[in-house]
């Protein structure tokens, strides 16, 4: 899939509790871009990431470039955003592969043919079918990436992303995120060191007590 979307942060602050965990950031992103953030925990790395995600408020302006025109923002995370975050989100009581098909099917309706489809996600990020509650941490965050397959975004947020991954793993992610760069897909990402994505714009965050 070919992405042509761009990112754009102006003076974004996002406060927790009456403070500034956030302040001030600005960047922009073009398609294929790999945005890695880096800081201590309370650092707001998170904060920043969900306020892209449209899940936290936050002063400033981020806007979308898609060629589509104004629209409103919660449509335009809608089309353009994954985030996948320290909660799943996954359904314990289903298998891997109704999981993904319930995905795809929220995500992507009446679009079927748009990603991967899930018994080929589930092969591209190296689980095999069985039930939810019998996966490990690490088996469930493989799972969650394979979501990201299967209704393809092209601006993917990942928080701490290779936390419950061994190597393996981890490499698997780097070689999706590659691909999905390849194809014009953007990452946003926040790590402490783990996740060695190549030719990223690094954005270190601070602790509010600090600055």
């Amino acid at each position: 899939m070919n992405h042509t979307v761009t990112l754009s942060l102006d003076n974004v602050s996002v406060a927790r509790g009456g403070m500034d965990v956030v302040a001030g950031v600005s960047v922009g992103l073009e398609p294929g871009d790999a945005l890695m953030l880096t800081g201590p925990n309370g650092s707001g790395k998170t904060s920043l990431l969900r306020a892209i995600a449209g899940f936290a408020r936050f002063s400033g302006t981020i806007a979308f470039g898609d060629g589509a025109g104004p629209r409103d923002r919660q449509d335009a995370i809608a089309a353009h955003i994954h985030y996948l975050g320290h909660e799943t989100g996954l359904n314990r009581r289903a298998d891997g592969l109704t999981s993904l098909f319930f995905w795809r099917d929220l995500l992507n309706p009446g679009e079927s043919d748009a990603g991967l489809t899930p018994d080929t996600a589930l092969q591209a990020v190296g689980l095999l079918n069985g039930p939810v509650w019998k996966m490990s941490a690490g088996q469930q965050q493989r799972l969650a990436i394979a979501r990201l397959l299967v209704a393809p975004r092209a601006i993917w947020l990942l928080d701490e992303p290779v936390t419950a991954l061994d190597a393996a793993g981890r490499d698997m992610l780097v070689g999706l995120c590659v691909n999905h760069r390849a194809g014009g897909g953007m990452i946003i990402s926040s790590s402490h060191g783990l996740f060695p994505i190549e030719n990223v714009i690094a954005l270190s965050l601070q602790q509010a007590d600090a600055a």
